[in-house]
């Protein structure tokens, strides 16, 4: 692998040569253009299948106002081009929605920078997706159909209430109505993730500079930039394409967003004081990133001059780590802070959280000194929160601007009450031809990212210095070891059984996987899921050690996977004989290489579940003429059965939602536990 000297290439500036983006009311970049021009808000009501009032709302926090969750920006049907994409249709229908829509603008991305998908090999370009989960999608969800005997085992017992013959007739018929609209279980549906999207797109345009996806929670968008810019300044590709997904909207990523107090029943006022919530939206963006020597003939809509990231704390407090990105994002472009004008972030509408974040920017920036103030705006007024996607979206607004000339800001209807030196953009201003600007992604995530990009004109490609070989290899030593897995607890106990050829592979708990009560007499089901056998991990739990301590408020409410993370993290750290001071904490990442968490995410997704079948359940009653005030009952029975039920229920919703949807938790908590300041993520590979 060739590597480059890291002094002469780190402040090299890299050139985005390629963008495209799919959202709520703009497929295109011109259409993202006139979007923002306008100053329009792209919202709609819900439909029932991605939000049913009665039986979803059942779940949300007490008092919550559910007009929240019946609004949101949605992506239209993919018109995809299956012949470039070289998936035929009928697989097409049984794959994810945000998938097909992550491809269709990938591709439009490497189209847009002078890539085509002729079969020509590309051994130096990267692809690196940023997401964190792509969300339950209810047209393929094989979900339903592997639960289908957990989901209707509490509506049964309620409907034994009645008498013999009208509870079976009842029975069958809910049972049919089932079968005619659950999707059958396909390999194309179960196997999805980001790191697979990354290698479908890797395939069709035969590019082999590798490929993964980058868990970094809402801030995943600006570490999956840095992650490509770092791999290009190492010299270890030329180019990079950088996708970003949201999750798709539905019930489950509503409820999440609920508990987690980031929904408002009004239109997303970004900045605005007593912002109240934001809306939810889907959609993906895309960049394609090259270095001067890979340019060539591609339109240059911005420069990235610099990129950093700083986590918090415990504590969660993020103005600090804000302010810290901001300054060494300017460090690394050897600008000063009163070069840039504007900063595009990517907000929330959570008075909250951003104003966590525009005190970090003031103080970054320096805003009290400047003579001009800073402007401030986000997409957010106008598409609504995309979750990981949001920061994408954001760079590829303010690249867009740059290369048109000109910055749009956000639909104004209030007075801002900002740090002094700071203001927000709400008019179309001229940019200068050598503009600066900041990208923020930071304000609920324990991490900020700060990018500053510079219009095309800023440099000339071929008049950039070309980063030198590296004149030696460096070696990296492994230091420490941590070991969880089945049957071994420690890495002693490991090889001692790897050297005895134990074996670790039983029949699963059946409070992991009671295979007779998922699969039952489903023949679809059972010729997939008919094991009983696998090797496992006995539930974990932390131990009484001093250093969980400052988890205790939490530590009830940890996916499996979080305790394990911590655990291993602890043994290998010891094994390296970490003690604190010997290390420089701003020197030290934590990265961990997983797929996305499942087992809490699973508990939250069975109750969105369960509410489907109850309202498929009603829809029959109500179709038998059964009374309403006999529905009503049922339904609480069913309800009741549920939640006591610990083999078929799931836990409850509560403020840690969120979480159950991200492995960014895992990483982060041990860089704060250790008081490592480097930086922390997730990347997904898939096997």
């Amino acid at each position: 692998m060739r590597r480059f000297d890291r002094e002469g290439s780190r402040n090299t500036p890299i050139a985005i040569v390629g963008m495209s983006c799919r959202l709520p009311g703009a497929s295109d970049l011109d259409g993202l253009w006139g979007v923002l021009e306008r100053g329009e808000r792209r919202f709609e009501p819900l439909p029932r299948e991605r939000w049913n009032p009665e039986f979803d709302a059942v779940e949300l926090p007490p008092g919550f106002e559910p007009r929240a969750c019946e609004r949101g920006g949605l992506l239209p049907e993919a018109n995809f081009d299956w012949r470039t994409l070289r998936i035929p249709p009928a697989q097409a229908k049984r794959m994810h929605r945000m998938e097909l829509a992550a491809l269709s603008t990938m591709v439009d991305a490497m189209r847009d920078a002078s890539i085509e998908p002729t079969g020509v090999a590309w051994p130096r370009v990267r692809v690196i997706i940023a997401s964190t989960t792509l969300g339950r999608d209810p047209r393929v969800d094989h979900g339903r159909r592997i639960r289908r005997f957990e989901l209707h085992e509490p509506i049964r017992r309620a409907l034994a209430h009645l008498q013999s013959d009208e509870a079976s007739a009842l029975e069958r018929e809910i049972i049919g109505a089932f079968e005619a609209s659950a999707p059958p279980v396909e390999p194309d549906s179960m196997m999805t993730s980001a790191s697979i999207v990354a290698g479908r797109l890797a395939n069709i345009f035969n590019l082999q500079g590798g490929h993964m996806a980058v868990d970094a929670g809402f801030a995943s968008s600006l570490a999956a930039i840095r992650e490509a810019a770092i791999s290009m300044r190492l010299g270890e590709c030329d180019i990079a394409l950088v996708c970003a997904i949201s999750p798709l909207l539905t019930s489950s990523s509503l409820l999440a967003a609920a508990h987690a107090g980031l929904l408002g029943a009004g239109v997303p006022r970004p900045f605005a004081p007593g912002a109240e919530g934001s809306l939810l939206a889907e959609g993906a963006g895309a960049i394609v990133l090259a270095r001067p020597e890979a340019i060539a003939n591609r339109r240059i809509y911005a420069w990235l001059e610099g990129i950093d990231s700083m986590p918090s704390g415990l504590d969660g407090e993020l103005p600090g780590p804000i302010a810290g990105a901001v300054a060494q994002a300017l460090a690394l472009s050897k600008r000063s802070a009163t070069a840039v004008r504007f900063v595009e972030s990517r907000a929330l509408g959570v008075h909250e959280h951003d104003g966590s974040e525009t005190r970090g920017l003031a103080f970054g920036y320096q805003s009290a000194g400047r003579e001009q103030p800073l402007g401030l705006s986000s997409t957010v007024a106008n598409f609504g929160f995309l979750g990981p996607a949001a920061g994408m979206i954001a760079t590829i607004k303010a690249a867009l601007c740059l290369h048109r000339g000109r910055w749009l800001g956000q639909p104004v209807e209030d007075e801002f009450e900002l740090e002094p030196g700071l203001d927000v953009a709400a008019r179309s201003l001229e940019c200068r031809p050598d503009e600066v600007v900041g990208v923020s992604d930071a304000g609920v995530d324990a991490v900020a990212f700060h990018a500053i990009l510079a219009a095309p004109a800023a440099h000339v490609a071929g008049a950039l210095p070309i980063p030198r070989l590296a004149s030696r290899k460096q070696e990296i030593a492994v230091v420490g070891l941590g070991v969880e897995v089945p049957g071994a607890h420690g890495v002693d106990e490991f090889w001692a059984k790897v050297l005895a050829r134990v074996e670790a592979i039983n029949d699963m708990p059946p409070s992991r996987w009671d295979v007779d009560l998922v699969v039952g007499s489903d023949p679809g089901v059972a010729s997939v899921l008919h094991t009983r056998l696998a090797a496992t991990v006995d539930d974990p739990a932390l131990d009484d050690d001093a250093l969980w301590r400052p988890l205790a408020h939490e530590r009830e409410h940890f996916d499996p996977a979080v305790i394990l993370s911590l655990q291993v993290a602890r043994e290998a750290l010891r094994s390296a004989k970490w003690q604190a001071g010997r290390w420089d904490p701003r020197r030290v990442g934590v990265v961990y290489g997983q797929l996305p968490l499942r087992a809490r995410e699973a508990e939250a997704e069975k109750r969105t579940l369960f509410a489907a079948q109850l309202a498929l359940a009603t829809r029959i009653l109500r179709e038998r003429g059964v009374e309403p005030e006999r529905i009503a009952a049922l339904l609480a029975a069913a309800r009741s059965e549920f939640d006591t039920d610990r083999r078929i229920g799931a836990r409850a919703l509560d403020r840690h939602a969120y979480d159950y949807q991200t492995g960014m938790p895992c990483a982060h908590r041990v860089a704060a536990l250790f008081g490592f300041r480097g930086f922390a993520l997730s990347v997904d590979a898939a096997c």
